[in-house]
């Protein structure tokens, strides 16, 4: 089962990534927000190395911790 978990690291300040990966949860649904990409093409575009389950386990703890993930691209 994919999971997100809160990176405490020096670099990542408590930032939800998808575990053992160190891929930012807010790189994810931005791919599928902005651009409107669906989990399998976001997995496409990663080679498989981000599933399918990840991406949607990503979107899920956004809904439940919007708060939780700072698009850092979307500036002020």
């Amino acid at each position: 089962m994919a999971t997100v978990e809160e990176m405490i690291d020096i670099n990542m300040d408590g930032e939800p990534v998808i575990k053992d990966k160190w891929v930012p949860v807010w790189v994810l649904v931005s791919y599928n927000q902005k651009l409107n990409m669906s989990p399998k093409e976001i997995s496409d575009m990663w080679k498989g190395l981000i599933t399918e389950q990840e991406i949607e386990a990503a979107i899920e703890y956004w809904r439940a911790n919007p708060d939780k993930v700072i698009d850092k691209l979307a500036g002020d």
